[in-house]
């Protein structure tokens, strides 16, 4: 199923203007005076680090961008920009059923921290009026297709990702249920899937510090987001869809899921997901590398891939390969059950050493040096 959500998806371009009569254009101009001092007011809040008053002027009516910006928002206090402007571009054609409470432009967000260079992207915004007569800003104006049983929710802002899109609808319920299945867990509302087609754009939407090249992003509450492509084959769709639906597996375990799950156990857990889609080669390729890091002793100390923040770039093929590795062979030798009580406990507060006692009858360093012994074992 096909239907706008918000607005139909806009190019961003630069000669394009609205067709209105007199009246209509005076109410134009003056939304855009309007919505030219909302983002004064969010500048003015990013370049203070304020999250709480950029907050204010964001429209939370849809739940999983209220989470997104929270989110985005909370990274501030630590990396304030010295530089942040948001420009409206010249018009773009709009649809002429356009709600008179509802705007969209094309948004310039430009910024730069004291020690990188300046970024910059583009896309068309939306923004809403409130029943005080205050504008807020409200994310992309995206373009939606939902799946028949309204469970998958995919948004999308050129129309060539359409067809992906609705790939994706189609593809959803059969992940859900393999991956509910294997986490014994149920997800209890609609899933939205967000397609980017810049890196950068898709890296400013995490946050404005973030400069990791990724294929997909998921944290609780939030959408899941991937790169996307109107070429990307089926095998790399799922692959990437199981492996965030993975991530939103673990999420139903705990509200407090994010603060307390190592990150490689998270990451670990995920790959573990997307692998009936990744098939053999990739199974194949993951044990030879953790082998090889056993035998050249350069396997990655547990703590020191915990924290996603703090850990080093160095060690993040290790949080993938290695902690898909040992929740692998946690679940080869305990079963499913097992596993995922133990990555129940850890998503609950409970420490390494609690979860693995409780859950699994060992301790875990007991635990990790039986998983050591068994990379220099013959296959």
């Amino acid at each position: 199923m096909h239907k706008p959500i918000l607005y139909a998806a806009l190019s961003i371009v630069s000669c394009c203007t609205v067709f209105l009569n007199a009246g209509e254009d005076d109410a134009a101009i003056a939304a855009d005076d309007m919505i030219k001092n909302l983002l004064q007011r969010l500048e003015t809040a990013v370049l203070a680090g304020d999250a709480e008053a950029y907050l204010a002027n964001i429209d939370t009516t849809a739940s999983e961008w209220a989470t997104e910006q929270t989110n985005w928002a909370a990274d501030l206090a630590e990396h304030t920009p010295e530089m942040f402007d948001l420009n409206l571009l010249p018009r773009v054609e709009v649809p002429a059923e356009l709600n008179p409470s509802e705007h969209v432009a094309a948004l310039r967000m430009t910024w730069q921290f004291p020690d990188g260079g300046e970024r910059r992207v583009e896309f068309p915004a939306r923004f809403t009026l409130d029943e005080h007569q205050n504008w807020h800003y409200a994310g992309e104006a995206w373009t939606s297709v939902a799946s028949e049983d309204g469970q998958t929710i995919v948004l999308f802002l050129t129309d060539d990702l359409q067809e992906i899109a609705e790939r994706i609808t189609e593809m959803m319920p059969g992940i859900r249920e393999h991956v509910d299945t294997g986490f014994q867990t149920h997800l209890e509302h609609p899933q939205v899937v967000k397609l980017y087609t810049d890196m950068g754009h898709l890296q400013q939407s995490i946050y404005l510090s973030y400069t990791d090249g990724l294929g997909g992003w998921n944290e609780p509450g939030e959408a899941i987001k991937i790169m996307a492509s109107p070429r990307m084959g089926a095998r790399r769709l799922r692959i990437l869809l199981s492996h965030e639906y993975g991530h939103v597996a673990t999420f139903t375990y705990h509200q407090d899921v994010a603060e307390n799950l190592p990150w490689w156990v998270a990451e670990g857990v995920a790959e573990l997901a997307a692998e009936r889609y990744s098939g053999d080669r990739a199974r194949e390729g993951t044990e030879a590398a953790v082998r090889a890091w056993a035998e050249a002793g350069a396997l990655a100390a547990w703590e020191d891939m915990a924290d996603f923040r703090e850990t080093p770039s160095r060690l993040h093929g290790h949080v993938y390969l290695q902690g898909h590795h040992f929740v692998g062979y946690v679940s080869e030798r305990f079963g499913r059950s097992a596993r995922n009580a133990w990555v129940r406990r850890l998503a609950s507060g409970d420490s390494l050493d609690e979860a693995t006692l409780e859950a699994l009858g060992v301790s875990f360093a007991d635990l990790d040096g039986q998983w050591r012994a068994s990379l220099s074992a013959d296959e």
